[in-house]
């Protein structure tokens, strides 16, 4: 047969696994099949699936590869699999997994003879292929980063198929909670997954917003390092935003407390897309409690839960028109009591601390957005836009126009 035809067959063959793998009917994949004018033999009884390689995003931001390089990838694990293919003799098709922001390899593989396969052993071939074509391609090795290879329990029918595919799926997109190089059964690498409720990690967190507070810096090492480990354990995906939401709200209270501007920052290490790794996620979210440990050293005064309380008030209410007699009413003391502690705790008075935070918002949106100034004023809590004006000017020395002008520059 001629290279232009065996090329033809086997880019027929790819598009007809990947139709498989995304639930194509059996008989619509037949007629595929003939259409398409050259002979395909896919048997899709008695077979495996293996999907292994790393998320599309991990090539761009991790190692810095592009298309080309996956391309090269893709070839260097089909030359694998042609001299395993002599070895335990099989039969192997191969498919790029490119949706949901992947960039995987999917094979299937057919026993020729009755003899049982080593799948086990095919697939970590594979994994450990991908691990070295990443590291030359790359050069660096990354701390946090490996090729985890996963593959099914044999499968008997089509009607199996697409099921298996979906375990392989689902199972390698909890990758970020046992990344390392790895080739494992896919309902094995779910085994050892434990029931955590979102319950029994807020009291962590509450600690470690205390030790914070008060400098223990092994202390919330340790309950950080606990945290991770319960998700770790869980890989549930919603607990773990369900803590990152708890995170977020005790960090945004301590920026406001020490009257910090480090909102945009507590966003970034809190965006846990960007992490490949749940160990990863631990080292940059403790690097950015040690920052507020550095700046808490400056803020002497103890915090009291009165006081911690009007901030979050505050902080859920700025856009609307709050007074010191509402929030003192919430809090369920006077307005002089109130103002006297705000004042004694935290330096300034409660009015100036709401317009410094309004003041801080509307800097962020004159720089993200396009909003009129006024439009800005109303999102901010103040009706009069000649006050917004006056307020910015008093708070950052430069009209609002002046400050998106030399933002935008």
């Amino acid at each position: 047969m001629d290279n232009f035809k065996q090329q033809q067959i086997e880019t027929c063959k790819r598009y007809i696994i990947n139709e498989s793998l995304f639930g194509q009917q059996y008989d619509q994949l037949l007629e595929m099949m003939q259409e398409m004018n050259v002979e395909l033999k896919i048997d899709f009884n008695n077979c495996y699936l293996i999907l292994a390689g790393i998320e599309k995003r991990f090539y761009n931001s991790k190692l810095n590869l592009n298309r080309e390089n996956y391309l090269d990838i893709f070839a260097a694990v089909k030359y694998l699999l042609v001299s395993l293919e002599q070895t335990y003799e099989f039969e192997k098709e191969m498919s790029a997994v490119n949706y949901d922001s992947s960039k995987l390899i999917a094979v299937m593989i057919t026993p020729k003879t009755s003899k049982e396969l080593p799948i086990p052993i095919i697939a970590d071939q594979i994994q450990k292929k991908l691990q070295q074509q990443f590291i030359e391609a790359r050069q660096v090795k990354h701390p946090y980063l490996s090729s985890i290879t996963l593959y099914s329990e044999p499968i008997v029918s089509y009607a199996h198929f697409q099921s298996a595919f979906k375990q392989l799926r689902n199972s390698h997109r909890l990758a970020f909670y046992k990344m390392r190089p790895c080739s494992m059964q896919a309902s094995m690498f779910i085994k050892d997954r434990q029931n955590v409720k979102l319950i029994d990690l807020i009291p962590m967190v509450q600690k470690l917003q205390q030790n914070l507070l008060d400098g223990k810096l092994e202390n919330m090492r340790f309950i950080v390092h606990e945290i991770m480990l319960s998700l770790k354990r869980s890989m549930d995906v919603i607990l773990t935003y369900d803590i990152i939401s708890e995170l977020k709200k005790m960090l945004l209270i301590l920026n406001l407390q020490f009257r910090l501007d480090f909102e945009e920052r507590i966003n970034e290490v809190l965006r846990l897309e960007q992490y490949c790794a749940i160990e990863e996620f631990e080292a940059s979210l403790f690097n950015l409690l040690l920052t507020f440990c550095q700046f808490k050293t400056e803020h002497k005064a103890a915090i009291s839960p009165l006081i911690i309380n009007t901030i979050q008030y505050v902080n859920r209410h700025y856009q609307e028109s709050i007074s010191l007699y509402e929030i003192a009413d919430a809090m369920n003391v006077s307005a002089s009591y109130l103002s006297r502690v705000f004042n004694a705790e935290m330096g300034v008075s409660l009015p100036y601390f709401i317009n410094e935070l309004r003041i801080r918002k509307a800097k962020h949106l004159l720089c993200e957005t396009n909003l009129k100034i006024g439009e800005i004023a109303l999102q901010c809590g103040m009706q009069n836009v000649q006050y917004f004006c006056m307020k910015f000017k008093q708070l950052t020395a430069m009209r609002p126009q002046e400050y998106r002008q030399i933002n935008q520059k």
